[in-house]
């Protein structure tokens, strides 16, 4: 599409509009790009895509939980929002960091689970790279990992609700008891063992 579109310029565009168009495309491409390894990194990185699949499995059921009628699917852009923000999460020095990237949508447009998305997999990703603190026994992947505010106090409330669904199922399947030990898994994914997303439970404040 993003090339389509560059060839569709017509030739009688003034240049100002031009270079409108061209940066605008040019920043689609680059979205294009983080997108694309997004993809690579969870086609490469076993922790990474193991924690995509928590947080896909903690949203879908927490949204069971919610309405029992309707399967949850995500939405393109939900999706592509995740996808393109993968690296910059799981790397501490990756340029992406240096970025903040904004949905721009109405109320009741699918924000907020895009948002829980990256939240439940920050969380997971934080669990499954962390180490434990040799003098205090602690685990550093514990503790604050997100943080979240809203300016309005109606929407603080009702934003509060939905994000403790999510951690609520997130914990759910932190200590879920199935045939290859306590903690949830895909089938296949990994051997036995317990605890696989921490000892520390989950929580929101």
């Amino acid at each position: 599409w993003i090339e389509q579109t560059r060839d569709r310029i017509d030739q009688g565009t003034p240049e100002k509009t031009k270079d409108i168009i061209d940066s605008n495309l040019d920043r689609c491409a680059t979205a294009a790009e983080r997108i694309s390894l997004g993809i690579k990194l969870l086609c490469d990185d076993e922790e990474a895509r193991l924690a995509f699949l928590f947080a896909n499995k903690a949203i879908q059921q927490a949204n069971n939980w919610k309405d029992r009628e309707r399967s949850f699917r995500w939405r393109p852009f939900q999706l592509a929002f995740i996808l393109m923000n993968l690296n910059g999460i799981t790397n501490r020095n990756h340029p992406d960091r240096e970025v903040c990237d904004l949905l721009w949508f109405p109320t009741g447009g699918g924000k907020t689970e895009a948002y829980l998305g990256l939240a439940a997999y920050t969380i997971a990703y934080r669990r499954r790279s962390c180490d434990t603190d040799e003098e205090t026994g602690l685990e550093t992947g514990s503790g604050v990992g997100v943080i979240s505010r809203y300016t309005l106090r109606l929407l603080t409330i009702q934003q509060f609700r939905r994000a403790a669904s999510l951690v609520t199922s997130c914990e759910r399947l932190r200590v879920e008891r199935g045939d290859e030990g306590v903690g949830w898994r895909p089938k296949s994914s990994l051997g036995p063992g317990d605890y696989i997303w921490g000892m520390s439970r989950f929580s929101i404040g």
